[in-house]
């Protein structure tokens, strides 16, 4: 189930859909087209009945909606039913749930009740993408940063935070890490992501394109986005720039995982750098197999 808290958006589902619809929002899509796409990306829990994760879905879509002033009135009455009927609380309570969660859980959605059943929800206008968002890196871009007993600086700290992590974990260069961007694009034609390849073993020495492009070991990561921001915060740096041959990569992966949902949730390529599984036997030997 995932649950970790008594709130509406405190379960794994709840926490995705809601970063979901917080980037289609932001979309220049109709009403329907935005529950379309949310169904289609989530039709197991929409298409469910009684069910935790069906109750989860229209109460976050209704909770979210009337927060973003999205019009959607068959969310409304079916989260509304939901809230009556109560299968989620029911969920919870077979599951284990302690009696004080249960009570504060439904403290939570009676609020959101008193919210929904004050009358349809209204339209209002939303700010939109008109135009692609432009892209930071280029496919083929090699890229490098440093690290320190396998850590690198975490792109979202703040400069502050930043300072004390470098000086209380005495944190000093012993590493460098490299990436190579291999494809690119952009969902719905508007939010840019990226998939990189990740050199497996570290380098002692601040690579060059020339060290980058022998022999080695390097794994396809999960997709993501990458604000331009991480580039200074990381202290990463450009190498060099490689051809990429799109039917060597797209022969040598078959099966890639799709964009969308890190798109969507702006989940950067720093965060997914190592869902490749830890699997040696998944690594590319040489990068030169998939370069023109």
């Amino acid at each position: 189930m995932g649950v970790w808290g008594v709130g509406l958006c405190s379960n794994d589902l709840a926490e995705d859909l809601n970063d979901t619809i917080r980037a289609l929002s932001r979309l220049p899509l109709t009403t329907e087209e935005i529950i379309t796409m949310l169904c289609e990306e989530f039709s197991a829990a929409s298409d469910r009945d009684d069910d935790f994760e069906h109750a989860t879905f229209w109460l976050v879509v209704a909770d979210q909606f009337s927060k973003r002033g999205i019009a959607y009135e068959p969310a409304r009455e079916r989260a509304l039913r939901i809230l009556a009927e109560k299968p989620d609380i029911r969920a919870l309570r077979a599951a284990g749930m302690t009696a004080a969660f249960l009570r504060a859980r439904e403290k939570n959605l009676e609020k959101l009740r008193a919210t929904l059943a004050v009358g349809p929800m209204v339209e209002r206008p939303r700010r939109v993408l008109k135009k692609p968002q432009p892209f930071v890196l280029e496919v083929g871009d090699v890229m490098t940063y440093p690290t320190s007993q396998g850590q690198y600086i975490n792109p979202y700290y703040t400069a502050a935070e930043a300072l004390k992590f470098l000086k209380e974990d005495e944190w000093e260069v012993d590493a460098w890490q490299v990436f190579v961007i291999v494809e690119r694009g952009r969902e719905y034609g508007l939010i840019p992501w990226y998939r990189c390849m990740h050199e497996w073993n570290a380098f002692a020495q601040k690579p060059t394109l020339t060290s980058v492009s022998k022999n080695r070991d390097w794994v396809l990561e999960a997709p993501g986005t990458f604000p331009k921001s991480h580039i200074k915060r990381m202290r990463m740096e450009h190498v060099g720039r490689v051809a990429i041959d799109e039917d060597k990569f797209a022969k040598a992966f078959p099966d890639r995982r799709s964009a969308r949902s890190k798109a969507l949730g702006d989940i950067p390529l720093a965060c997914c750098m190592g869902q490749h599984g830890g699997d040696k036997s998944d690594a590319l030997r040489g990068l030169g197999s998939i370069l023109r």
